[in-house]
C-alpha cells in the first residue's frame, strides 16, 4: 500500500511539474502534409490564410465553425494579434465547454496579456477536464490523469506555423510522438476508443514526419522505424466505431502503401500489419465508401486526394460531396476544391506541353473552374476567390504555347476586374503574385509601361530569400518589349536594368535568380544581345559582365555538371550563350571584356560537347593565353582491341574440367561462347577483360550499400596460421574442403573459405577498444578457396571464387540484433538495385555456428539448394530446417510450394562463439570489459555475377543487370564498301558526342569497329554479348537530320532517333 502512495504521490508531482506546451491545431481541419519553407511563415501568408477562415466561418456549417474559430485564434496567436485570439478562443469555449484545447490556449493567451486571475480560472477549468483537480477519490487515478495530461501534450505539438525550418518541425513533431509514447505507458485504465483517437493523432504526426523526412533526402533507416509504427497505429485506428477517423485512416493506409516504393525494399511493417497484398486504391475506395453520406469527411478526402495528384478521384468526391449538398453557401468548400482541381490539372498539362512532354492542355479544365468559382464568387466574395477566379479568366485569354498571345480579349478584361476587386483589401494590395498576374494581362494587351510598374511592385513585395523570381523575369522582358518599341532609351534602359538587376541580387537565391534569367535569354536571346552591344558600346562593360555572369553557374565545375548529366538542354543553353559571346566580340568592340568572361565559362566547361564547336570557333580568334580552354578528346574504345581468346568447343571445356555430358549450366555455356571466362583447371578460371569489369562494377555497388550502413573497408591476408582453426575446433570440423599448406619452416596454413577466426583475433589484440566505437562493421572483397569435391556450374560451383565477407562487433544481443536486420536490408536494396528477385529464407548454422542464419536465395532451375515457400504469408526457408515431413506452413498453416534456388547471399548471428574464445573485449559504459557479439555475413561476388546471367539472360544471349554490363552502348557503323559507307564517320561523332555530353558514360561506349563484317553480323554479336544499347549507323543515318537505329536490349524495343534523342536516352542511363 506504502509503494502504491508513494507512486501515485511521484506522478502528481510529474504532473504539477509538466510546462504546458500551447497548442493551436485541429487535425481534421488543418492537416498539413505539404512541406513548408521559411518564406511561407511570412506574415502576409498567415494573413492571406486567415483571410479564407474568416470566409469559411461566415458560410462554415455548424460543426466546423469551432474548428474554423480555433484556428483562426491560432493565427491571431502567431500574428500577435493576442486580442482577436482571446475572443475566438473564447468563442470555442463557450460554445464546447469540454474542449481541453481551447482552454489551454485562452490560459495562455490570458498569461501574455497579464491577467493572472482569468489565466487562474482558464487553468482551474482544463484541470478540472483533465482529472487535476478535484476531491481524491477511487476514481481520481494519477496514471490516468498523467495520460490525459501527456496526450494533450503531444497532441499541442501539432500546429507547426512558428516553425522556421523543416528540422525544426521533426523535432516538434518528434516531440509530439514522445509524449503520446509516455501517454501511453500510463493509459492502461483509458477506454480502447478514447486510445484509437491517439493513435490517430499519432499516426498524423508520423505521416508529417515522414514527409519531411522525405523533404530533407534522410536515409531510409531514419525512415524505416516510423513508417512501420504508423502501419501498425493505423490498424488500430481502422477498428474504431467513429466513421471520421476510420475513413481517413483508409485514406492514410491507401498513401503509405504507395510511398513504400520510396524504399528498396518493402518495409516489414507492411508484412506484420497484413497489408502485403493491399491494394492502395483499395483502400482509397474504402474510405470513399465510409464517407459517402458525411460530408466534412467527403470534402477532407477530397483535398488528401487533390495533394496527392489523384485528380479523378479527388473530383468524384467533390461530386459527391455536392450530391449530398449541392446548396452553394453550404458546401461551398465542395465547389472551391473542384475549381482548385481544375485549375491544376491545366497548369500540369500546360507545363507538360512546354516541355514538349505531352499536346495542347484541356481548356475545358478553365471552363469547368469558371463554372465552380461564379457559385463561390456569389456567396463568398472575398480575396482568395477573387485571385483564383481571375487566374481562371487570364488562362482563359491567352494561348496556351505563346502566353504573350492573346486569345479573348473579353477574358482578360474581366481577370483584371477580379484582380481589381482583390486589390481594393489592404491584405490584396500587398500580394506580389496579385500584382504579377496584373502584370501579365497588361502586357498581352499591349500596356508595357503599366505592366513593368506592376513587374516592379511585385519585386518591392517579395521578402528576401524568396525562391519566385517570375516577377524579375517578366520586368525585364517588359523593359527588353519597351527597349525595342524605343519606348525607352539606351541610357534609360541600362539605369533600370542595373537598378533592378541588382536589387534581384540581394533578393532572390542565386540559382533561382539565374534559371529566371536564362528562361529569358531563351526566349529573348537577339534582345538581350542586342541590350549587350548597346550597353558596351555606352561603356558600361561591367553591367554586361554582370547580366552574363548571373546567367552562368556561379562555383559549379564539370564534376557537378556531371551529376546531373540529364540536363542537356542547360547545356544547349551554355552554348547558346556562348555563341553569342562570340558574335558581340567579332564586332571587336570590348574583346578583352568578353573573353573575361568567357574564360571562366570555357574552362568549366570545356568537357561539356554541346560546346565543343562553338569553342573551336571562339579559340580561332582567342589570345594565345586563352587555348588551354579548349576542349579535350579521350581515345575510342574499338572492339578490335578487345581480348578475346579462341572459342572453346563444348568438349574441350569438359575435358578441362575432367567430365563428360554436357554444359547443363546456361551462364557457364554462355560465359565460354562469347569470351568473359577461360578454364584453367578444374573449378578455376580465367576472369577475362568483360567480367573484370562486370565483376568490378558490382564491387562498387557493394562498397555503397555496405559503407551506407557504415561499413569500413579491410583486406585480410588470404594465409590463415593453423593455430586459429585449431582453435575454434574448425580445422578438424572442416574436414577436406580446406585448402592446407605447410611452408619451408613446416608451419601449416591454410588458404581462408572465412575469415571469423582471422577477424576476431585482430579485435582481441586491441585492448582498449570502447563502446563508444561499437557498433564495428568490418568487410573485404578478396578471393576465397576450397576444395571442391565436385566443381561443376562455372562460376557457380568452383574453387577460387570472389567474396564479399564482414564481421560485425556489438555491445549486446539487442544491438547485434539490430546490426543484423540492418546488413539483411543492405542485402536486399543490392538485389534491388541489380533486379534480382531473391528470397530471403531461413537457414541452417552449419559449420559457421551461431544461433540464427539466413539465406538469399535466387529461384532458378540449376540451383542446388531445396526451398520452401509459403504464397499466402511469405514464410521461407530451406528444407535442411524443416521436418521432412512437414507439407504445411508453420506460420499460418498454408500450403507450401517447393523450388529450387542459387545461395548468392548468407548471414550468421554469432553471437560470442568467437569472442569468447579468442577473448575479444570491449570496454562497457560502467568501465569493465565486456565480450563482443558478433555477427558474418556473406556475399558470393562471382557467382551472383553468374546467377545474374542465369536468370536474365536468353538461351542465346546474355542479358546483364543494367548497372553491371561491361560496357552501355555498342556503336555499329556501316559496312566497308556497303551503300551507307558514308554512315561511318557519322558514328565516330556519335561516339564522341555521346562520350562528352553524357560525361558517366566515358568509358562505357564500345565502337564495333569491324567494318569488314556486315551490319547484321555484328548486330548478332552485340546481342549475345548483351550491351544494353545497340545503337546503328545504316541507310537513315544519311537523312538529314540524321537518324540512327537504337536497340534497347532489356526492353527488345527498336526506335529511331536523331543525334540529340539519343543524347538524351543515354543521359537517363545510371552507371556506378
Amino acid at each position: 500500500m506504502a509503494e502504491s502512495e508513494a507512486a501515485a504521490e511521484d506522478l502528481d508531482a510529474f504532473i504539477d511539474d509538466l510546462d504546458y506546451l500551447p497548442g493551436h491545431f485541429h487535425l481534421e481541419m488543418q492537416l498539413n502534409f505539404e512541406p513548408r519553407s521559411p518564406a511561407s511563415l511570412r506574415a502576409r501568408d498567415l494573413k492571406l490564410q486567415r483571410e479564407g477562415l474568416r470566409q469559411e466561418l461566415e458560410l462554415a456549417a455548424a460543426p466546423q465553425r469551432p474548428a474554423v474559430r480555433h484556428l483562426l485564434g491560432a493565427f491571431a496567436f502567431y500574428l500577435e494579434e493576442l486580442d482577436e485570439a482571446r475572443e475566438r478562443f473564447l468563442e470555442v469555449a463557450r460554445e464546447d465547454p469540454g474542449n481541453l484545447n481551447a482552454w489551454a490556449n485562452l490560459a495562455h493567451v490570458y498569461g501574455r496579456l497579464g491577467q493572472e486571475e482569468e489565466e487562474e480560472a482558464c487553468a482551474g477549468q482544463l484541470a478540472s477536464l483533465m482529472g487535476l483537480a478535484g476531491d481524491r477519490g477511487a476514481a481520481d487515478d494519477p496514471q490516468l490523469r498523467a495520460a490525459r495530461c501527456l496526450a494533450e501534450q503531444g497532441y499541442a505539438h501539432g500546429f507547426d506555423v512558428g516553425c522556421a525550418s523543416p528540422e525544426e518541425r521533426a523535432r516538434v513533431l518528434e516531440a509530439g510522438i514522445a509524449l503520446y509514447d509516455k501517454a501511453l505507458g500510463y493509459a492502461q485504465q483509458i477506454p480502447m476508443e478514447e486510445k484509437r483517437g491517439w493513435y490517430f493523432t499519432m499516426a498524423t504526426l508520423f505521416i508529417r514526419l515522414d514527409g519531411i523526412f522525405l523533404e530533407l533526402g534522410s536515409e531510409e533507416q531514419k525512415r524505416l522505424p516510423a513508417f512501420n509504427r504508423t502501419l501498425a497505429l493505423l490498424q488500430q485506428v481502422l477498428k474504431s466505431s467513429d466513421p471520421q477517423p476510420r475513413a481517413l485512416a483508409w485514406c492514410y493506409l491507401g498513401m503509405l502503401l504507395e510511398r513504400k516504393d520510396t524504399f528498396s525494399t518493402t518495409p516489414m511493417g507492411v508484412h506484420d500489419c497484413g497489408f502485403s497484398g493491399t491494394d492502395p486504391l483499395d483502400c482509397f475506395g474504402k474510405a470513399i465508401e465510409i464517407a459517402k453520406d458525411q460530408l466534412p469527411i467527403l470534402n477532407r478526402l477530397a483535398k488528401i486526394f487533390h495533394f496527392l495528384g489523384k485528380q479523378d478521384m479527388a473530383i468524384g468526391t467533390c461530386n459527391m460531396a455536392l450530391d449530398v449538398l449541392r446548396d452553394p453557401e453550404l458546401n461551398w468548400q465542395a465547389y472551391c476544391t473542384r475549381a482548385k482541381i481544375h485549375i491544376r490539372a491545366y497548369l500540369h498539362d500546360l507545363e507538360r506541353g512546354k516541355l514538349g512532354l505531352g499536346g495542347m492542355p484541356d481548356r475545358n479544365h478553365l471552363a469547368c473552374a469558371k463554372a465552380d468559382l461564379e457559385e463561390v464568387v456569389k456567396v463568398c466574395p472575398g480575396l482568395k476567390t477573387y485571385l483564383d477566379i481571375g487566374q481562371v479568366y487570364y488562362y482563359m485569354g491567352v494561348d496556351a504555347v505563346q502566353e504573350l498571345l492573346a486569345v479573348d480579349e473579353a477574358a482578360l478584361n474581366q481577370a483584371l476586374v477580379f484582380l481589381a476587386k482583390a486589390g481594393e483589401s489592404e491584405l490584396g494590395a500587398m500580394l506580389p503574385e496579385l500584382q504579377l498576374l496584373r502584370g501579365k494581362c497588361l502586357r498581352i494587351k499591349g500596356e508595357e509601361a503599366n505592366a513593368a510598374a506592376c513587374f516592379k511592385r511585385a519585386v518591392e513585395l517579395d521578402d528576401a530569400g524568396c525562391s519566385h523570381a517570375e516577377g524579375f523575369g517578366c520586368l525585364l522582358e517588359a523593359l527588353l518589349a519597351q527597349w525595342s518599341q524605343a519606348q525607352l532609351s539606351d541610357g534609360e534602359v541600362g539605369r533600370e536594368v542595373d537598378v533592378w538587376l541588382r536589387r534581384a541580387q540581394d533578393k532572390y537565391p542565386a540559382a533561382r535568380l539565374r534559371q529566371e534569367l536564362q528562361r529569358v535569354w531563351r526566349a529573348h536571346t537577339d534582345e538581350v544581345l542586342g541590350l549587350a552591344r548597346a550597353l558596351v558600346a555606352q561603356g558600361r562593360p561591367a553591367l554586361v559582365r554582370l547580366l552574363f555572369e548571373t546567367m552562368e553557374r556561379k562555383g559549379e565545375g564539370v564534376s557537378s555538371l556531371r551529376d546531373r548529366p540529364a540536363n542537356i538542354r542547360r547545356w544547349k543553353l551554355f552554348s547558346q550563350y556562348e555563341q553569342g559571346m562570340f558574335k558581340i566580340m567579332k564586332t571587336g568592340t570590348s574583346a578583352s571584356l568578353c573573353w573575361g568572361v568567357m574564360e571562366g565559362l570555357l574552362t568549366r566547361c570545356r568537357a561539356l560537347p554541346a560546346l565543343a564547336t562553338c569553342s573551336h570557333q571562339l579559340l580561332q580568334y582567342a589570345p594565345q593565353r586563352f587555348h588551354h580552354c579548349a576542349p579535350r578528346r579521350g581515345k575510342r574504345l574499338v572492339l578490335s582491341r578487345m581480348f578475346q581468346p579462341q572459342k572453346l568447343r563444348e568438349d574441350q571445356v569438359l575435358s578441362l574440367e575432367g567430365r563428360s555430358g554436357d554444359l547443363t549450366c546456361k551462364s557457364q555455356r554462355l560465359m565460354l561462347q562469347v569470351g568473359l571466362i577461360h578454364p584453367a583447371s578444374p573449378g578455376c578460371y580465367h576472369l577475362l577483360p568483360y567480367t573484370v569489369r562486370a565483376m568490378e562494377k558490382l564491387v562498387r555497388v557493394i562498397d555503397q550499400e555496405m559503407q551506407t550502413i557504415g561499413g569500413q573497408k579491410v583486406n585480410m591476408p588470404s594465409l590463415s596460421p593453423a593455430e586459429l582453426w585449431r582453435a575454434t575446433n574448425r580445422w578438424d570440423s572442416m574436414g577436406r574442403e580446406l585448402l592446407r599448406l605447410r611452408d619451408r619452416h613446416g608451419k601449416e596454413y591454410c588458404l581462408g573459405p572465412t575469415h571469423e577466426e582471422a577477424i576476431t583475433a585482430l579485435i582481441a589484440s586491441q585492448k582498449t577498444l570502447s563502446y563508444k566505437q561499437l557498433p564495428l562493421l568490418l568487410y573485404q572483397v578478396t578471393r576465397k578457396f576450397r576444395d571442391e569435391p565436385r566443381p561443376r556450374f562455372g562460376l557457380l560451383r568452383g574453387r577460387e571464387f570472389y567474396m564479399k565477407d564482414m564481421y560485425t562487433f556489438d555491445s549486446s544481443p539487442e544491438a547485434a540484433q539490430l546490426t543484423y536486420s540492418l546488413v539483411c536490408d543492405a542485402y536486399s536494396s543490392l538485389f534491388n538495385r541489380l533486379g534480382l528477385r531473391c528470397v530471403k529464407v531461413q537457414a541452417d548454422v552449419g559449420s559457421i555456428g551461431g544461433t540464427m542464419s539466413h539465406e538469399f536465395q535466387l529461384p532458378v532451375d540449376i540451383g542446388e539448394d531445396r526451398l520452401v515457400l509459403c504464397p499466402s504469408c511469405h514464410f521461407s526457408a530451406n528444407v535442411e530446417t524443416l521436418d521432412s515431413s512437414r507439407t504445411n506452413c508453420p506460420a499460418c498453416q498454408g500450403p507450401l510450394t517447393e523450388t529450387k534456388g542459387i545461395e548468392v547471399g548468407h548471414t550468421f548471428y554469432l553471437g560470442t562463439k568467437y569472442s569468447s574464445i579468442f577473448n575479444a573485449q570491449f570496454i562497457n559504459v560502467h568501465g569493465k570489459p565486456s565480450l563482443a557479439e558478433m555477427g558474418c555475413y556473406g556475399l558470393g561476388v562471382t557467382r551472383i555475377l553468374a546467377a545474374a546471367i542465369e536468370v536474365l539472360s536468353t538461351e542465346d544471349c546474355i542479358r546483364w543487370p543494367s548497372l553491371l554490363a561491361p560496357y552501355q552502348v555498342c556503336l555499329i557503323p556501316p559496312k566497308k564498301g556497303s551503300k551507307e559507307e558514308a554512315a561511318a564517320e557519322l558514328a565516330g561523332h556519335l561516339y564522341d558526342h555521346i562520350t562528352e555530353a553524357v560525361p558517366q558514360l566515358q568509358g562505357e561506349v564500345l565502337l564495333d569497329d569491324r567494318t569488314h563484317l556486315t551490319i547484321g553480323n555484328r548486330l548478332k554479336d552485340a546481342n549475345k554479348f548483351g550491351y544494353p544499347f545497340v545503337i546503328i549507323a545504316a541507310k537513315r543515318a544519311l537523312e538529314d537530320p540524321a537518324h540512327f537505329e537504337v536497340w534497347c536490349q532489356n526492353t527488345g524495343e527498336v526506335v529511331f532517333l536523331t543525334r540529340e534523342g539519343v543524347l538524351e536516352l543515354l543521359s537517363r542511363v545510371q552507371v556506378v
